[in-house]
């Protein structure tokens, strides 16, 4: 019976040790995989920051928001928010210019090659998806047409589909070895993107808005006559035709839904 508890012993003992050789190296590559989940985490909000800012920018405005993106995303993360460019550190998590580590923390270490990676500009040449090119021509030539009708101003824009993404290059380590996605050879290059549609045929003003409204009423077209008409209206024996006056096709933009309305 003491025999048999020190072969359990030792067989325990054993297992130990063979399965600290084996999870002790894990426990540092826990902290890089974390640092690369970061860094995909920060393409992918960098990549919708990107074609978000493209809906408030003309389409020849790009450079600023390239740099901006670069700023804000890949810089030092607990920077404060500023209006001009700012001369940032790396971030403190994977940037370049950190302190060296060294040990097994060098061989799992995790830094980004800016100077490979890049944030690409606004793309608006969307050939590659036909069914999206082929609504957008459309609705272009629809409000080509509706353009012509009275002070109607539609603008549409028919390719306002617009992609936004981020190429982000892990620089190799022990754990990563070099790859050919890039002719620095780094270890992996994350290519994220993100799409949205940069003109969203909204009105720049009421006036616009109103003028669009019109130019789908077919009576807004006897507007002119309408007026013409409220004129004869101040003679008594036709006073019920004065109210013609802005009446055909009219739109009221004042009006609210009932939850909008004041009490």
């Amino acid at each position: 019976m003491h025999q048999h508890c020190n072969r359990q012993e030792g067989s325990a003992l054993t297992e130990t040790i063979i399965l600290s050789i084996a999870m002790v190296p894990l426990f540092f590559a826990i902290p890089m995989i974390g640092r690369l989940a970061d860094v995909r985490q920060t393409g992918e909000q960098a990549a919708r920051y990107g074609a978000w800012e493209a809906t408030v920018h003309a389409r020849d405005s790009g450079g600023a928001t390239l740099a901006r993106t670069e700023e804000r995303f890949f810089r030092k993360q607990d920077a404060a928010i500023a209006s001009v460019a700012q001369d940032l550190p790396e971030n403190n998590l994977w940037g370049n210019d950190r302190e060296e580590a060294t040990g097994l923390s060098a061989d799992t270490d995790v830094r980004i090659d800016l100077d490979e990676s890049a944030v690409r500009a606004w793309q608006y040449d969307f050939t590659s998806q036909p069914a999206g090119a082929a609504i957008g021509e459309q609705a272009g030539r629809v409000g080509k047409l509706l353009d012509g009708i009275g002070d109607n101003d539609w603008s549409l824009e028919s390719n306002g589909l617009v992609r936004s993404g981020v190429e982000v290059e892990v620089q190799a380590n022990s754990w990563m070895p070099g790859d050919t996605c890039s002719a620095a050879q780094n270890a992996g290059c994350l290519n994220i993107s993100s799409v949205i549609m940069a003109d969203g045929w909204s009105a720049g003003s009421d006036a616009q808005a109103k003028n669009r409204v019109k130019s789908l009423v077919p009576a807004s077209a006897l507007e002119d006559v309408g007026d013409i008409m409220s004129v004869v209206g101040n003679f008594p024996l036709f006073k019920e035709m004065k109210g013609l006056d802005g009446a055909l096709g009219h739109v009221d933009m004042t009006v609210l839904p009932d939850y909008a309305r004041a009490e």
